[in-house]
């Protein structure tokens, strides 16, 4: 990976805890990749907050997290 190459880490699962571990854990790493994480969001009970017919996270408050990531990830 470049220096200063933006990253986003995203982590779910069936579970309430959503991947947390795995994504804490992938958080602390990614410095020593160079990376610059802009962001990182955990993804709980993913069957219930997200919609595989529009392929989209349903629940309204992940949602808005999600894309406040994906928008500092273009700037």
């Amino acid at each position: 990976m470049y220096q200063g190459t933006k990253l986003a880490l995203f982590a779910t699962s069936p579970g309430p805890r959503g991947g947390v571990g795995v994504l804490e854990n992938a958080t602390a790493r990614a410095p020593f990749f160079g990376g610059d994480l802009v962001g990182s969001l955990s993804i709980p009970s993913f069957g219930e907050n997200f919609d595989s017919d529009t392929g989209e996270i349903s629940e309204p408050e992940l949602r808005a997290q999600f894309e406040k990531i994906l928008e500092a990830l273009a700037d």
